[in-house]
């Protein structure tokens, strides 16, 4: 082990500015040699991504992070902040000592106009609040490899989006965009160097809502009825139209739906049908049938369907029974849909 005594001199306060970095030692380095490590007290933050770093007059030599990436503003965090580097002869640079995150506290912050889009740079954090309309964020066009990156909901009203996008590259390796439906979405992202950002820390939620019926609703014999739902329980991703009664994704992807219900049927030969439209095609059925009386019938059912974005999703009920209602309260309607 290693013990470095302050001493000996390979501590020293800064000189020069702080992206044009000097300082002092003694005993001085003779020269600039492989693996010379060397701590400054720096004078501020530095505001340059290629600050320079010249002991003893030995020569200026650019300082980087992480395996030759560039630094952000703010990297060398401010006055009186020591800091490590170390010489490289074959890169002819000095290397801050340590993993850096690409994204730091007071550094490669941005917070974005909600009236604007934005074009990232390489270790952005974006802060969109899209209260005034769709906001659409592109991704830099060259970054260097790890590349990080990162994307923040603030704030939602109505069904407005944030979109990550930029030219043929994937995000997650298969789509050219994401999209923000939710408060609080957020991604991270790395570019890998061969064209792909790759999804460090997911954050965005699943889409899923529940409505229900209320109030009491006619089901008329013999009659394909569509189920007139009444009351939104929740809606994360804002994929439920109550007005129509409707589910619409605005994801593609596999969804669990979720239907239940029942009917007080007395007469003979009785049967009870629940069905899942899908842009008004008939794609599952649920029934129940008795040829003896009954007091009531209820029926639960689930589903898994591969659905597009923009798919159009109804409950409609058949029965054979004379007109009957629909139950309010214990056994009411319900209609649930979750992306899985």
């Amino acid at each position: 082990m290693a013990i470095i005594d302050i001493n000996l001199g390979f501590v020293a306060n800064a000189g020069g500015a702080v992206n044009v970095i000097t300082a002092t030692y003694d005993p001085a380095p003779v020269s600039l040699y492989d693996g010379l490590l060397l701590w400054f007290v720096a004078t501020g933050a530095n505001t340059s991504t290629t600050p320079t770093f010249n002991p003893n007059a030995l020569g200026a030599k650019r300082i980087v992070k992480n395996g030759n990436n560039a630094l952000v503003a703010g990297d060398i965090p401010g006055a009186k902040a020591v800091v490590n580097v170390a010489f490289s002869v074959s890169n002819d640079r000095w290397e801050i000592v340590g993993f850096i995150p690409s994204v730091v506290a007071g550094a490669g912050l941005t917070i974005i106009n909600k009236a604007v889009d934005y074009t990232l740079v390489a270790n952005d954090l974006a802060l969109y609040d899209t209260d005034s309309g769709d906001r659409v964020a592109t991704l830099p066009v060259t970054p260097p490899v790890n590349t990080r990156v990162g994307i923040y909901l603030q704030t939602l009203t109505g069904s407005n989006t944030v979109t990550t996008a930029r030219g043929a590259a994937t995000i997650g390796g298969v789509a050219a965009e994401k999209v923000f439906y939710v408060a609080n979405d957020f991604l991270i992202l790395r570019y890998d160097g061969a064209g792909d950002w790759i999804i460090e820390t997911p954050g965005i939620q699943k889409h899923k809502t529940k409505l229900r019926r209320d109030a009491a609703q006619s089901i008329p014999n013999a009659t394909l009825t569509k189920i007139l739902y009444d009351a939104v329980e929740f809606d994360i991703g804002g994929i439920s139209d109550l007005a129509n009664s409707q589910f619409i994704p605005r994801r593609a992807g596999k969804y669990e739906i979720g239907h239940n219900g029942a009917l007080t049927m007395s007469n003979d030969q009785r049967a009870f049908d629940m069905r899942i439209y899908v842009d008004t095609v008939l794609t599952r059925r649920t029934q129940q049938y008795s040829s003896t009386p009954a007091v009531g019938w209820t029926q639960n059912a689930k589903e898994v369907l591969e659905l597009s974005v923009g798919a159009i999703v109804e409950i409609k009920w058949l029965q054979n029974a004379n007109t009957v209602n629909t139950p309010t309260g214990f056994d009411q309607p319900l209609f649930s849909i979750c992306e899985l």
